[in-house]
């Protein structure tokens, strides 16, 4: 499946999901870019319910929402 560059824009909370119940078992979601790489795995972090930031506008609760630490597993092709 090749979801098309939309999918930023969209909420991941719906289009995830609906990508998943398409698939095939064992199917990819593989995204394309420019850059030669292939996506083989995502990776996003997720802080613990007790943590604190210095900033005040990052909230656990935000944070929780859209983890912004991230692992790409790729492939050159």
């Amino acid at each position: 499946m090749l979801p098309d560059v939309a999918s930023s824009w969209c909420d991941p909370v719906l289009w995830i999901p609906e990508a998943a119940r398409l698939l095939r078992p064992g199917g990819r979601l593989v995204f394309l870019r420019d850059s030669g790489f292939a996506v083989d795995e995502l990776t996003e972090f997720v802080v613990s319910a007790d943590a604190r930031s210095d900033y005040g506008y990052v909230t656990p609760e935000w944070v929780s929402t859209w983890p912004s630490v991230e692992v790409w597993k790729a492939t050159r092709v």
